[in-house]
């Protein structure tokens, strides 16, 4: 094995590729811009880096011992093919002016100008609304489970224990189906039970069986009633249904352990959308098999003690790995590390 090909393994580029795109493109780099295709040959493994976002260039790595190995040489390969504009990328970064630029001083707005600006951003709004209520805006969707849980909250008049929504899941052959049964609803109901659709993972079919109790309540004359709202705006019912799913973990505000548990074992790659020197924001291209990318427009927290390898703060637009897990207020990051 070559010297080149080694180094590409103890040192990380498919990281360096990645920030070289970015600050080449100007912008976060998505799942669909960097491709990975890597083959098996016997014990050995080779990579084919495919870089939609300039020009959708391929570049073939040496062939090594494990498909890590393998990606690793194809995007040393990516940098090496374009070792001029990856130099120019670090010489840009590197010029004195460009560290020492001064940002711009903020514009200073007259009272006229401030009400014209803040009637433009009334004006956008009541029109972004009127799309809304038309249909040419679809609303994005709130997990069947979680309004299932907001409605059973306002029938029974109190928070919901976890015993009282008894899923069933199914396996028939690659598939699942769940149904439930509701033992907070009142006289018959309660011993009802509903079934979903046939979906690809477990998650989805309690979801599918959730939205069919959800159209039963809805559409039944007594439960739609008793589980309509009393006097609340649309902010009070978006924060019931916060808190119907935070009590499904048994959770309220004030509590001082917040429970938590991991989506997934695999890794995620993301990009950093904001930084508030202890804290920011993350998002991630790839699939999440989970009802609480839902919320916060599927934004990912990060805490700064979440933070590996005694980093210390992360780069707006940067791109990161970590673990995923879930809490009663969201989706979450942990072992966060900059690539």
């Amino acid at each position: 094995m070559r010297l080149s090909s080694l180094a590409a393994m103890a040192t990380d580029t498919k990281g360096e590729l990645n920030q070289f795109l970015q600050k080449h493109c100007k912008r976060p780099i998505t799942k669909t811009d960097v491709i990975y295709t890597t083959t098996q040959y016997g014990m050995q493994y080779q990579s084919i880096v495919k870089v939609n976002c300039i020009g959708g260039q391929e570049y073939a790595g040496m062939l090594a011992a494990d498909k890590k190995a393998a990606e690793k040489s194809a995007a040393e390969q990516a940098l090496a093919g374009n070792a001029v504009a990856v130099q120019a990328v670090k010489a840009a970064g590197a010029t004195p002016a460009a560290k020492g630029k001064k940002r711009p001083a903020p514009q200073v707005l007259t009272p006229e100008e401030k009400a014209a600006k803040q009637a433009k951003i009334a004006e956008e709004k009541a029109a972004k609304q009127a799309k809304i209520e038309s249909g040419e805006i679809q609303k994005q969707p709130i997990p069947a489970k979680t309004e299932l849980n907001t409605l059973l909250m306002r029938i029974a008049k109190r928070t919901l224990q976890k015993s009282e929504n008894i899923y069933t899941c199914n396996k028939i052959d690659t598939q699942f189906q769940a149904t439930i049964q509701i033992t907070c609803l009142p006289d018959e109901w309660k011993d009802k039970a509903w079934a979903g659709e046939l979906c690809a993972t477990k998650q989805e079919a309690e979801q599918s069986a959730a939205e069919q109790a959800v159209i039963f309540i809805k559409g039944d004359e007594t439960l739609a009633t008793m589980a309509m709202p009393r006097g609340k705006g649309a902010k009070g019912q978006m924060l019931e249904m916060l808190n119907a799913y935070m009590e499904s973990w048994g959770w309220k505000w004030g509590d001082e352990e917040i429970p938590k548990q991991m989506v997934s074992e695999e890794d995620y790659i993301g990009t950093v959308l904001e930084w508030h020197g202890h804290y920011g924001w993350l998002k991630t291209e790839q699939p999440i098999d989970h009802e609480a990318k839902e919320f916060r427009d599927g934004k990912i927290y990060v805490n700064k003690k979440e933070l590996a390898d005694g980093t210390e703060e992360l780069v707006v637009g940067g791109a990161v790995k970590f673990k995923l897990h879930v809490n009663p207020a969201g989706l979450g990051a942990e072992q966060v590390t900059p690539l």
